[in-house]
């Protein structure tokens, strides 16, 4: 299972090497799909990184993480499960691994435009009573197999799927989005095509065939609220059910839902905030493990201080015999007329 598999030891399994093709891979564990990428010495090259700034490597390969799962699990049209980047202090060229576990994935719908979940009730009383879209009442009516009447329609969803239910057009593929939605389709929306993972307990409330289905499904309690902080001004606006959103204010950090969040910084208006470790008391600092661990930080310091001191002189000493054997070199072959 992947909440018991050991990712530090799968870490340590990634080879030391100063080569970044031989440390991205992906392996089989269980039932599982893992995949592992390292980050050595050379993978920060152009970062303007120093050789030495390891926090600096660490930090860097933490904020990369995120947008490298995701993408491996669009690649694979896989569904991550578990992942995070995992340090590895031992190593000599390794300052961590990034590692995903991913299983298989939900089935897929697509749409144009941030794929914004919306709760149910509202979506059906918009497209009823706003947009005349009064098909939807047998439509959903069937599906839930109760009378086409708003009431009952509005009782099975609560009691099926509770007043936070979900609902959301999507069609079947990337393509036929496009061509349908996109920005030469046949009914154009701006924004991209994105895709969106349809849970198990997801039922189509009703089916346009090429125009898409309505799917309906329980609002997932594990949805996270992403903290971002917002680059520039955004005015308030109104979402399509009537909500109100924003205003968002720049330099203020706001907790947003996942795709909110993720569809700012996309568009330049926001970054993601990374946690901050928390500090420790007086009381942590001076008692067990915490305290074992700055008494180790404040013996080992010196110590690598001067080993890379120690490496630094070595490294001129070596740099100053090449040079004299090369000098050696050039006043042999002058000597002989070479």
């Amino acid at each position: 299972m992947a909440a018991r598999m050991d990712l530090q030891a799968l870490a340590e399994e990634v080879p030391d090497v100063n080569n970044p093709s031989r440390i991205n891979y992906w392996k089989t564990v269980d039932d599982k799909q893992v995949y592992l990428e390292g980050w050595c010495n050379r993978c920060f090259a152009g970062t303007g990184i120093g050789e030495y700034e390891t926090q600096e490597k660490i930090n860097y390969a933490m904020d990369m993480t995120p947008g490298i799962l995701a993408a491996k699990a669009r690649e694979k049209g896989l569904k991550l499960v578990k992942g995070e980047f995992v340090e590895t202090p031992d190593k000599d060229f390794l300052v961590g691994v990034t590692i995903g576990v991913y299983s298989a994935s939900d089935p897929v719908g697509y749409r144009v435009g941030e794929p914004l979940e919306t709760n149910a009730l509202k979506v059906l009383n918009f497209e009823i009573i706003e947009m005349g879209n009064t098909h939807l009442i047998a439509d959903v009516a069937k599906t839930l197999n109760v009378q086409p009447s708003w009431d009952a329609i509005r009782k099975a969803l609560i009691d099926r799927f509770g007043e936070d239910a979900k609902a959301i057009w999507l069609v079947d593929t990337a393509e036929q989005a496009e061509r349908r939605y996109g920005p030469q389709g046949a009914f154009p929306i701006e924004g991209e095509v994105y895709p969106v993972n349809i849970p198990s307990d997801a039922i189509i409330g009703s089916d346009l065939g090429e125009d898409g289905k309505l799917w309906i499904w329980s609002k997932t309690p594990e949805d996270p609220l992403v903290e971002v902080r917002f680059l520039k001004d955004i005015p308030a606006s109104t979402g399509l059910t009537g909500e109100k959103v924003g205003p968002y204010e720049k330099g203020h950090v706001y907790a947003l839902q996942k795709e909110t969040a993720n569809f700012h910084v996309r568009m330049g208006d926001a970054e993601y905030m990374r946690a901050e470790a928390a500090r420790p008391s007086l009381h942590d600092l001076f008692s067990g493990s915490t305290l074992d661990v700055y008494l180790e930080a404040a013996r080992t310091r010196p110590l690598v201080a001067a080993e890379m001191e120690r490496q630094a002189v070595r490294r001129w000493r070596l740099r100053a015999k090449a040079a004299d054997l090369g000098n050696q070199i050039q006043g042999e072959r002058e000597k002989h007329g070479l």
